[in-house]
């Protein structure tokens, strides 16, 4: 049997969307939710899902800009 080195989450082009900024869309149907979901697993939260020792995230993590107000959050999705 082979031993694991370590386990990661691939993902890529989230495209999150601030709903906080006027004029913008909704992007994606359900990005924001998905993410939520992937921070989730992420974490180790979910049955049968173990969490990664790290995550690539190619493309767009976030599509336009955010609000400032939403800048804690950000960092704390970005640093567990």
């Amino acid at each position: 049997m082979t031993e694991r080195h370590f386990r990661f989450f691939q993902w890529n082009d989230l495209h999150v969307r601030d709903r906080h900024v006027a004029g913008r869309s909704g992007g994606y149907p359900g990005c924001n939710e998905k993410v939520a979901w992937l921070a989730v697993a992420a974490r180790g939260e979910v049955a049968g899902i173990e969490a990664p020792d790290f995550i690539i995230s190619a493309g767009d993590l976030i599509c336009g800009g955010i609000d400032d107000s939403c800048q804690p959050g950000v960092r704390m999705f970005l640093s567990r």
